[in-house]
């Protein structure tokens, strides 16, 4: 799996999604992502993954040539050993971000977005090598699900700002990673259906030359939290449904924007543009560097035009003086100085 996992995705999408784009089941064939009309990409894509693939190939036809010129084990020691160990890396990366015997799995009639976007756990005992190497994806994963556009040198500060808005929902651990790697193996072997709230659970039932096994589990293992309580009895679906209500109860409370709630990441809950009579926090650019601080204040959204001006007023300002604001927004975070953000 770590040294030959990725490809295998990649080609035959072992382990992928179960539906394509359009979210109908594939076809017989497994869909691959060097394919464009395999069903992972919808149509208007079909040219830039040919051109993934042509490059891809090229790729694959310098480092062959290269075996003539100095040689096959020299470009293997600088090739193929490098990129074998990414693929391992890559692969190990990706688990742990998702891989959690308290990480919840849902149905399609259960799923919605959010819930998709919480089953996620970081994981801050990367320590420097996360953020020298990946950005802090390992250690702020949560918030990356949430909204992917927040980019990485602020994501730890709005990691802390979402911590208090999600209560239980965020998920950490702070388990060394190769323990946390080995008992993920160990506690999250499979999930019994696809319909309703699933938890991973150890062991597993396999077929073998015709013949149904158990895989004997190592050792004894407790479940704690939800995913004990939801996998205890069968009467479970009582504790799924209070799960899944919950979580419903999580999402309009983060979803509705207030003046009290004058937090970027909880802004960053809020999928799309904001919308008339809406609040949104207003930041000046030009102080926004990296551990510099944001001057925002909460705005009413009078008007939009052509989906990026807002017509805005100060709230709380009394209407007899109130003063309106048109704004040229860019969502969330970017570079350029002098430009007002929500």
């Amino acid at each position: 799996m770590l040294l030959f996992g990725y490809p295998i995705y990649l080609f035959w999408n072992v382990s992928g999604g179960r539906v394509g784009y359009d979210g109908r089941s594939y076809n017989k064939t497994r869909p691959s992502h060097f394919n464009p009309e395999g069903g992972l990409f919808p149509p208007h894509m079909k040219e830039k993954v040919l051109l993934s693939v042509l490059g891809c190939a090229i790729s694959l036809l310098i480092a062959a040539y290269c075996t003539t010129i100095v040689g096959f084990h020299n470009v293997m020691l600088w090739y193929g050993y490098p990129y074998l160990f990414t693929n391992g890396w890559l692969t190990l990366y990706t688990s742990l971000e998702h891989t959690h015997k308290d990480v919840p799995h849902y149905g399609d009639e259960a799923f919605t977005f959010i819930r998709g976007a919480l089953t996620s756990i970081d994981r801050p005992s990367y320590g420097f090598f996360s953020s020298c190497f990946h950005h802090d994806v390992g250690d702020t994963h949560v918030l990356h699900h949430i909204d992917s556009r927040i980019p990485c040198y602020h994501a730890r500060e709005a990691t802390e700002a979402i911590k208090p808005v999600l209560g239980h929902y965020y998920r950490e651990d702070n388990t060394p990673i190769v323990k946390a790697f080995l008992r993920a193996h160990r506690d999250c072997k499979f999930i019994r259906g696809l319909t309703g709230v699933q938890f991973y659970e150890p062991g597993q039932s396999a077929e073998f030359f015709g013949r149904s096994l158990r895989l004997p589990l190592e050792g004894a293992l407790e479940s704690t939290g939800v995913a004990a309580e939801a996998n205890a009895t069968p009467e479970s679906e009582e504790v799924r449904k209070e799960i899944r209500d919950e979580i419903d109860h999580l999402v309009g409370a983060a979803l509705r924007i207030r003046d009290d709630e004058v937090s970027t990441a909880r802004g960053r809950l809020r999928r799309g543009p904001p919308v008339v009579g809406s609040t949104v926090l207003v930041y000046e650019a030009g102080i926004a560097g990296k551990g510099g601080t944001y001057n925002r204040q909460p705005y009413v959204v009078d008007d939009i035009f052509d989906g990026t001006t807002l017509k805005l007023s100060k709230v709380g300002e009394p209407s007899s003086v109130r003063t309106s604001h048109y704004l040229n927004v860019r969502p969330y975070y970017g570079s350029s100085a002098g430009h007002v953000r929500y």
